[in-house]
């Protein structure tokens, strides 16, 4: 069983080879097939924090996943019974409203584009991508009413689940139908954004939220075609779309203003800012007598004066009752690390500091400070 296994695609690759080991168009092949698809069924509720059930319905029903074979279980044959009478339940509570949402807009969009409709559907999981392309393509109307036809696309050589997956060349191929107006739909994963050479679209739609300021720009910029349009069609409450585009006005502005002289310039500057200062506190690091009477001490003062900052990186009792800790100097100009082993806490901290100390004294040696 690989229900002892914490990744759920575990599951999934389990039952792929147990029936790839069964003999073909046995009942334990057929019972090995059901599991994987219920298995991705699983992985896909878990992974959506349980708000696609329609989806993973929608999944179910095109993998044939409420088939019984007749020699089921009395308790598995309620169990697939009691799932699928969600799909025609309107009273019930998961019933979602996105999928029929994503319809409208893409006749809509087709309608008024016309022939020159091209549309990008991005989602955030590679199932999301087939499952969804698998509807549209499945619902006559989609076709023979409105003239839509879609494919997905997910990242090359990735499994969407054990049994199905996308090669390079199919990739190309799927993108390549697009281009030429075979296909007017893509529904794809951000890997589109990556490496794929894909033409512009006139109708992009999120179906996901998106994740941060980098989706948003990748978004608009497949958007960037004259009359086109994007639709978000669901955000997060955390990060929604006006947040995101202060962020990325924010980031534009930055990246405007960067001006890279006058920052060389300033860097310069606070780098000989910082010498002068380790200059000036150089002769504290000569006083060897008090560093050895007091080296933590020693170390703070100088970290005050050159303005550096000083860490406690490390302590630790070991099993012989000695302590050890490890301490750190961090200034624009360098970094430096002491370890200390001690009777006590103090005592080990004292070594860490001598020892740091001694390494800033050889640096402005070296330096002819």
């Amino acid at each position: 069983s690989p229900l002892n296994q914490i990744k759920l695609a575990a599951w999934e690759e389990y039952a792929f080879q147990m029936s790839r080991k069964s003999s073909k168009g046995s009942p334990r092949q057929n019972l090995y097939d059901l599991l994987e698809i219920w298995y991705v069924a699983l992985r896909m509720v878990v992974q959506s924090w349980e708000e696609e059930e329609q989806l993973v319905l929608q999944w179910l029903l095109i993998n044939s996943g409420f088939h019984n074979e007749g020699w089921f279980s009395y308790n598995l044959t309620i169990s697939l019974e009691s799932v699928e009478r969600l799909l025609s339940s309107d009273a019930h509570t998961i019933k979602s409203q996105k999928i029929s949402s994503l319809r409208m807009i893409l006749t809509d969009k087709k309608k008024a584009k016309g022939v020159d409709f091209r549309g990008i559907i991005f989602v955030q999981q590679r199932i999301t991508a087939y499952v969804l392309c698998q509807y549209l393509n499945k619902n006559d109307d989609f076709f023979t009413k409105h003239g839509i036809r879609a494919e997905y696309v997910t990242a090359r050589n990735s499994k969407i689940t054990p049994s199905i997956k996308m090669t390079p060349s199919e990739a190309t191929r799927r993108i390549e139908k697009f281009r030429k107006g075979d296909i007017n739909v893509i529904v794809a994963t951000s890997v589109i954004e990556e490496g794929l050479d894909v033409p512009e679209a006139n109708v992009v739609i999120s179906y996901d939220c998106l994740k941060d300021t980098v989706e948003l720009a990748q978004r608009f910029g497949r958007a960037r075609q004259k009359e086109s349009s994007l639709t978000l069609m669901t955000e997060r409450r955390d990060r929604p779309l006006a947040v995101l585009k202060d962020a990325k006005k924010l980031q534009d502005n930055i990246i405007k203003e960067f001006d890279p002289v006058q920052t060389q310039k300033t860097l310069m500057s606070r780098q000989q800012s910082q010498l002068d200062r380790e200059r000036a506190a150089a002769p504290l690091l000569a006083n060897r007598a008090k560093i050895e009477r007091s080296p933590l001490e020693s170390l703070n003062i100088y970290a005050a004066k050159t303005k550096a900052v000083l860490k406690t990186e490390s302590l630790d009792q070991s099993q012989d009752g000695r302590f050890r800790c490890k301490l750190e100097y961090v200034a624009m100009s360098r970094r430096m690390d002491g370890l200390g082993v001690g009777a006590t806490k103090k005592q080990c901290k004292h070594e860490a500091a001598l020892c740091i100390l001694k390494k800033l004294r050889d640096s402005d040696e070296r330096r002819g400070h």
